[in-house]
Parts: structure tokens; sequence; C-alpha cells
């Protein structure tokens, strides 16, 4: 399966691309400049340089790849708003990408503004009252999954997702960073 990860220079990329490449996937990666794209190719990992704002290359990766890992985010705590609609229009790209295509389409979320006092499954999602930032994305994942007929998937992490940098990376240890 062909795979490609925004946030993949990012702390939650550093431990997803080991695991695809050791189970025999090919994957891609974003990378916003050509030091961070010659660290991923130096891993055998195809670079495309761009940001979550680069609409094309969004599109172009998403009809080139089998699944997507959406974990890259734009965290400008001053403008949360415009971080959100580049998520948002992220998720669109992909999702366009994606159309009439039974492919995966996988977001980073969050527990933080899930209902409280009850299970979470894999249909819960953030309650409306609190309806910003990730939150939002997961709703527009959800409908665009049912509109566009891919398979929308959230994975959830915790509010803060944060540790030792590896870099430069050694993917090829059994070493973990984290």
């Amino acid at each position: 399966m062909k795979v490609f990860i925004t946030g993949a220079t990012g702390f939650i990329g550093q431990g997803v691309i080991p695991e695809l490449l050791k189970n025999g996937h090919s994957v891609a990666g974003l990378a916003r400049d050509s030091t961070k794209a010659s660290l991923l190719e130096s891993q055998g990992v195809e670079a495309h340089i761009g940001d979550l704002s680069d609409i094309s290359v969004l599109k172009d990766a998403a009809r080139n790849s089998d699944a997507i890992l959406h974990l890259g985010y734009v965290h400008d705590f001053a403008n949360m708003a415009n971080s959100t609609s580049i998520d948002r229009a992220a998720i669109e790209a992909f999702a366009e990408g994606f159309a009439g295509e039974n492919k995966i389409l996988v977001i980073a979320g969050g527990v933080l503004y899930l209902p409280r006092g009850v299970v979470g499954t894999e249909e819960t999602l953030p309650m409306t009252d609190v309806l910003h930032g990730r939150a939002k994305s997961e709703y527009l994942l959800a409908e665009l999954a049912k509109e566009k007929g891919f398979r929308g998937v959230v994975a959830r992490f915790s509010p803060s997702v944060h540790g030792k940098s590896c870099y430069p990376i050694d993917w090829s240890s059994d070493k973990s960073c984290h």
C-alpha cells in the first residue's frame, strides 16, 4: 500500500513511518523544506516539498496514494481560526482526490472534546457545544467520507503529544526515542 503522510517529520510521524516501512508499505511524506525532504529521502521515504496550504500537492498525493495519514497541523495559537481553515482545506483536498474510491483518510484528532461520562467509540464525534479546531475537522471528515465514498478514520490523541526529538531519525535501529 502506498501511504502519504503529512507531519512526516513530526513527533507522531517519526513513530508511524518506521512501522509502515517495516511492514512493506511504500511511504511518501510532506516536507516543508529541502532539509526535511532530504531527511525523509535518506530513510527511503518519497518526499513532497510543500506545506498544508499547497492544495495542488495534497490533491496529487491523494490521487497517487492508497491511504493518507493527515498528522500535520499548523499550530499557530495566535490565529487558531486560520489553522483550522488550513486543516479543513487540506481534508477537502484529500477528499476530492479520493472521490469515488475506497481509499483511507486518517486524520489526527483528540479526546479533549469527546462527550463526558460515556465510552467513546469509532462513531463518537466531539461535543457540538465546543466545536472548534480539530473537532470541526472530525465532523468534516465524517461528512466528506459519506458524500465522496472513501473511508474516514480519526486517530485520537491526548491534548498534548510531544517528546524527545530523534533527529536525525535512525529508523533502521530498534532504539526508541519516545
